[in-house]
């Protein structure tokens, strides 16, 4: 009987835990106030979490030997980046709504809203993926992540567009009543 021992905590140390440090900084955004001398902190810190995220990834696939299909760590840099991209969509979204269509209070509302989002979508996401570590449905995990990520996103989106119309509906209907 031959008994085979695997050593992840190489792996978790220079795979995992810096991916998940980079998806934990980009989720920070929303902890920054909306207002217009942070936008720049706002979206570079969103962009360059997404681009070193990227590089990350690119270093893993350099690691990792060739194979021909899924692998559980595409699965979870997979749903890495899916988080980090929609975050710095949102992030420009809660800066168009608060700058351009000058709704503060939807801005932040949306930015305490998304703060907690993102990390619960996140812990959800990667408890799935750690509890099917066996390289089993990695197809159909990799779809969940994706619906959950892009689903949510754009439920999020309509509803903001909800939110901001009806805002400003109200808000021409006051105007016009004023004499």
């Amino acid at each position: 009987m031959m008994r085979v021992h695997r050593r992840s905590w190489p792996h978790i140390q220079s795979l995992i835990v810096p991916e998940l440090l980079v998806l934990t900084i980009s989720c920070s955004v929303f902890w920054l106030p909306p207002l217009a001398a942070f936008v720049m902190p706002r979206v570079a810190t969103a962009l360059i979490s997404f681009l070193t995220l990227t590089t990350l990834g690119l270093r893993t696939n350099a690691m990792i030997p060739i194979r021909g299909g899924l692998a559980w760590i595409d699965l979870f840099e997979n749903a890495c980046q899916s988080i980090v991209l929609f975050t710095l969509l949102s992030n420009i979204l809660v800066l168009v709504v608060f700058h351009s269509f000058k709704e503060e209070d939807i801005g932040y509302r949306m930015d305490k809203e998304l703060s907690i989002y993102f990390p619960a979508v996140a812990v959800s996401i990667f408890t799935v993926c750690f509890c099917k570590r066996d390289g089993s449905d990695l197809a159909l995990l990799s779809l969940c992540n994706s619906l959950a990520c892009t689903g949510g996103s754009v439920a999020y989106v309509l509803l903001t567009i909800y939110r901001v119309r009806d805002s400003m509906r109200k808000k021409q209907a006051a105007t016009e009543t004023i004499p």
